[in-house]
């Protein structure tokens, strides 16, 4: 799972807004992410609580400090990239003793100096979740261990990630926006397809999406035979981002629903760049946009940062994408961090999107 974590955090700068008199661009410590914020309601060197982009917020918490409006979502509930005067505004602070008055309301005695770092649970902030795609008679079981719900860390929170990768063979795929599954076949025998958090166990013949997308490229039985024949009968997952229909709105304008590989992973580790997609040229399953592979990561900048270089027009259609991720070609486990995969979200798309 990517880091989610409301936390109080030094201003590590606030410089003023090139665009604007009355408005100041403010970042965090340990972050690369910025907001605006209203001229001299920051100053560096001093603590707040930062909320990231994708909190969802309960009602109480934005009535109290009157910021409804600034969310978005059904339920104005959801904190979102937005564009301010031409610069980007990636998040939220609130001042340590608002949220020390407001916690007092809830039965909590702290002060600025007592508030713990981390205030994700005490303030009952959540973070945003695609809905699950869900068809009558199909029941959804928690994955329970036999594999992990994915996700990436994103390389604003980690920035030194970006640095330790800058002169290290890389792959860069598009990041697509779209929803996550796989098929795993088990040592034991069993076939089990998952969207996110959830294994699919259809009913009564009704065809779930992703089982359907699945048998369009008879994944469940590849990953069946790459055990067997290829990996001395160890369990192997194809993950994949699955597009089209409802999800996400049907961003790429698909006709029905299809998927793009990402990831394979064998008897718990995830295979080299080269095998994977190797396999997935064999099998003919189409994978994500590859932008770029074995290049260095500053080869391919060119001179641009990490953020600079998610943006830009989808290879799939005519559209800006939803943003980049960049994994080492030889898989390697980077102490203190994990899996050496980062992925930036373009904020061009972040601020013109709001799925």
């Amino acid at each position: 799972m990517s880091t989610f974590a409301i936390e109080k955090l030094k201003i590590a700068s606030v410089l003023p807004h090139p665009n604007a008199d009355r408005l100041d661009i403010v970042k965090v410590s340990g972050l690369s992410f910025q907001f605006v914020s209203q001229k001299g309601t920051q100053v560096e060197g001093n603590e707040a609580v930062y909320f990231p982009v994708d909190s969802i917020f309960p009602d109480e918490l934005s009535s109290y400090f009157d910021i409804k409006k600034m969310l978005v979502g059904k339920n104005h509930d959801r904190l979102r990239t937005v564009k301010l005067r031409g610069e980007y505004s990636q998040g939220l602070v609130l001042a340590v003793d608002r949220i020390c008055e407001y916690l007092s309301t809830k039965g909590h005695n702290f002060t600025p100096e007592t508030l713990p770092v981390n205030v994700t649970e005490l303030l009952n902030v959540t973070k945003y979740e695609p809905p699950e795609v869900f068809e009558k008679n199909a029941r959804l079981i928690p994955l329970n261990g036999l594999i992990e719900s994915y996700d990436i860390e994103g390389s604003q929170r980690f920035p030194h990630i970006i640095n330790y990768m800058m002169d290290k063979k890389v792959m860069i795929s598009e990041k697509l926006e779209g929803m996550n599954g796989g098929v795993s076949y088990f040592s034991n025998g069993e076939t089990k397809v998952n969207q996110r958090n959830f294994f699919i166990e259809p009913k009564d013949g009704v065809e779930h999406t992703f089982w359907k997308v699945s048998n369009k490229y008879n994944l469940t039985q590849i990953c069946k035979e790459l055990s067997e024949t290829r990996f001395n009968n160890k369990s192997v997952t194809i993950r994949f981002e699955v597009l089209g229909g409802s999800i996400q709105g049907n961003y790429y304008e698909l006709k029905e629903h299809d998927l793009r590989a990402f990831d394979i992973k064998v008897d718990g580790k995830y295979l080299d760049v080269n095998e994977f997609l190797e396999i997935c040229d064999k099998y003919r399953i189409p994978t994500v946009p590859i932008l770029a592979k074995d290049v260095t990561l500053k080869e391919w900048l060119n001179g641009k940062t990490f953020e600079e270089a998610s943006n830009g027009k989808s290879v799939l259609i005519d559209k800006l994408r939803e943003g980049i991720v960049c994994k080492l070609m030889e898989e390697q486990s980077i102490e203190g961090y994990g899996r050496s995969i980062i992925k930036m979200r373009s904020m061009e798309y972040l601020a013109g999107n709001d799925l």
